[in-house]
């Protein structure tokens, strides 16, 4: 029983660790869109991170993300997407919770 209880509290913090990247790395990915920024590298600074945290409110951001990316760079935008399916097995997240400015 000491096992479970050891990987339950792993989950528990790992989950922990994810939210706390997301409170991060959402205001400005929220802001990215909101200003309609042109910055490549940091648009994709944040796909990057958001693409590691297999958390329904990050993939609903990544995809939010994306798509405004794709007005940007369609070439690039599908690659994440691409990479998103290959990852995670799917085309769109799940659950779509609410980020920040909906």
């Amino acid at each position: 029983m000491a096992l479970e209880d050891n990987i339950k509290e792993i989950a528990k913090e790992l989950e922990g660790l994810y939210d706390l990247g997301y409170s991060i790395v959402s205001p400005t990915a929220e802001k990215i869109i909101r200003t309609k920024s042109k910055n490549i590298e940091y648009i994709e600074w944040h796909l990057d991170q958001l693409l590691n945290w297999p958390t329904d409110k990050c993939i609903a951001l990544f995809h939010k993300l994306c798509d405004y990316y794709s007005e940007i760079n369609p070439k690039a935008a599908k690659e994440y997407l691409d990479l998103y399916e290959e990852l995670y097995g799917e085309e769109k997240p799940k659950t779509k919770e609410k980020t920040l400015d909906d």
